[in-house]
């Protein structure tokens, strides 16, 4: 017995199937490195302490 898939329908079905462990292990650290590469964490937590009133 012979199977044919498309190789875009195969990918496609695993990302599908896959997503959270791609975001957990490919996209959030990506965007972490990026935030923290760009000084976006002192600046959200400045916003932080302003809207909080703290700071």
């Amino acid at each position: 017995m012979k199977v044919a898939v498309a190789p875009a329908r195969a990918v496609g079905r695993f990302f599908s199937k896959n997503w959270q462990e791609i975001a957990a292990t490919v996209a959030i650290p990506s965007i972490i490195w990026v935030a923290n590469d760009m000084d976006v964490g002192k600046v959200a937590l400045e916003r932080l302490r302003n809207w909080l009133g703290i700071g």
